[in-house]
């Protein structure tokens, strides 16, 4: 399980500021604490949490429980982040989940013939909330979907809500089993085509 939680603030320059908290366990700590382990140095680790993130700036990185993984492996940090939202007159765009999307579904063939083993079941939950500069209003924003397969064997969950200034976004997506005959392919393909969809889509506010 992977959590990954971001508290932003946005400034008339379009640039975020604020926390970031990641929280794993079970497999996914492991993979992480064996990155860190394995990093030249700290600063090594960063740049390769880094790549792949244009406009992403970390400091204060911290890391809790490396050494316990009864425990859930905890990495906060401080996170500027650049160069994510486009303008057009006096709209601003940007895609909510900026870095941490599924950008490509990993289901390409038309037809499969052997099983799919993701080896362990995995959840990933990202949620993100952005205070907005005074003036700004929400113009365009996704609307709540649910998708799940047959038993809830996988599922995606995306919510967004807005509040004063402020907007939130849930994106959940939970695979519940690790294994996936040949007849279940094209469930998988069609899910995660709609969660590449729907990660895509874009905030529009109006700059007052």
């Amino acid at each position: 399980r992977k959590s990954i939680n971001l508290m932003l603030t946005l400034d008339n320059e379009n640039k975020f500021s604020g926390k970031l908290y990641l929280s794993s366990n079970h497999y996914e700590a492991l993979n992480r604490s064996d990155k860190y382990r394995s990093a030249t140095n700290e600063t090594d680790f960063l740049k390769d949490y880094k790549t792949g993130k244009p406009g992403l700036g970390i400091k204060n990185y911290k890391i809790e429980n490396l050494d316990n993984l009864k425990e859930n492996l905890i990495e906060t940090m401080d996170v500027m982040i650049e160069d994510n939202i486009e303008e057009a007159g006096n709209l601003a765009y940007f895609t909510p989940l900026l870095f941490e999307r599924t950008k490509e579904n990993p289901f390409k063939l038309e037809e499969r013939k052997f099983p799919v083993d993701f080896g362990f079941p995995t959840e990933e939950n990202y949620r993100i909330t952005i205070e907005l500069p005074k003036g700004y209003t929400l113009d365009k924003a996704p609307k709540n979907e649910k998708i799940a397969l047959p038993n809830n064997s996988a599922s995606f969950t995306f919510m967004f809500a807005a509040d004063e200034g402020k907007i939130m976004i849930n994106s959940k997506i939970s695979i519940t089993k690790a294994f996936f005959t040949s007849d279940e392919y094209h469930l998988l393909k069609e899910l995660f085509k709609n969660i590449v969809r729907k990660q895509a889509e874009q905030i529009v506010f109006k700059k007052g």
